[in-house]
Formats: structure tokens, sequence, C-alpha cells
């Protein structure tokens, strides 16, 4: 397991009294899920997100130590609004992601960044998101590849990048132009 801040044993805690109300879970991915992502985010400096929900990936970017730009065009409460320290680290965007990602991202933190992609999940959105993050990210991470649209997309792209999906409940997808030591164990 790799560090993070003190507060994600708080998430932990709070997790289960959030899970209970359906109707403020549902949207957010799995405590699975949530490590799987903080282990690609913790690699990197940024984490741009795609799709902000309530805030929970945002929230465990944060929690490893990322500066997080969020984008989403439908506000609502953030679960992050509950963690000061890392609410600090967290740049909420009320706008879409190809409107808003071209204000915030830029040549000196490329190299430096990751992408979670969690917007719609018909293909053609799905894929729209991909267009406009695959010029500046080399790692690109999609939630809901159980949904076919984002699953389309993810094997759609193309084989010089590697890939892997990790069966979840709603499903991961990782696309990286990098090996992704952090996911995929040695079998040395």
């Amino acid at each position: 397991m790799f560090e993070v801040l003190p507060i994600e044993r708080e998430i932990r805690k709070e997790y289960p009294k959030a899970a209970g109300k359906k109707s403020v879970i549902r949207r957010w991915m799995t405590v699975d899920e949530a490590y799987i992502l903080a282990g690609v985010a913790k690699e990197y400096d940024y984490f741009f997100e795609c799709g902000t929900a309530n805030g929970w990936s945002a929230l465990w970017a944060a929690a490893v130590g990322c500066k997080v730009y969020t984008f989403d065009p439908v506000d609502r409460w953030k679960v992050y609004e509950n963690y000061p320290e890392a609410e600090e680290r967290i740049v909420y965007i009320d706008s879409t992601w190809a409107e808003g990602l071209p204000q915030y991202i830029n040549d000196e933190i490329k190299g430096r960044s990751c992408c979670f992609i969690d917007g719609e999940h018909d293909y053609q959105n799905a894929l729209s998101d991909w267009q406009a993050a695959e010029p500046w990210f080399d790692t690109i991470v999609f939630h809901d590849t159980k949904m076919g649209g984002v699953l389309r997309v993810v094997f759609s792209i193309p084989d010089t990048y590697y890939k892997i999906v990790i069966p979840t409940s709603r499903g991961i997808g990782i696309v990286s132009k990098r090996r992704l030591p952090w996911v995929i164990p040695s079998l040395e």
C-alpha cells in the first residue's frame, strides 16, 4: 500500500455512512476503484477530472497530494467540502471538459499530469472527452467501462498505448503512453 495523507483514514470511516444513502453514493466509485485511481494519481503532481459529480474521486486524488482540477457543468454538493486540507488542493471548474480544459492545462504541467474521465457514458461523449484529453495527458483513466460507450472508446484507442481494463463493479480502464508499473505487478 502507498502512503496517503491522514485524511484517507477519515474518508474510509465516512464511506460506510455515505453508502447507506443510495442517492448520494450512486455516482461515486467504490473504495477499491478509488484506491486504483489514487495509485495512478500518486505518480503525478496534477490530476485533471472530467465529471466531478459529488467530488469523491477528486478527494482521493487530493489525498495522495495532487493539485486537482475538476470540471463539471452541474454544480452540486461535494464530499471534499468536509475535508479542508483536501479542499485547498481542489479547483472546481463549473464548465464542460472541452470548454474548460484549455484554460487550465499548459505545456509546463503537461508531463506531470494525469486525467480521469467520468463524464457522459455514451460513445460519442466519451470519445469527445478522450479527444480533448489525448494531446495533454500520457495517462488517462476511464471510469464506468462496463457501460458500452466508454468501453468501446477504450478499445478503439490505438495499440501504441498501454491499456488495461480492470473488472471492478463499474469498470476502470487505464490508457497510458508509458508502462503502468503501479497497476501491473511485476511477475519477477
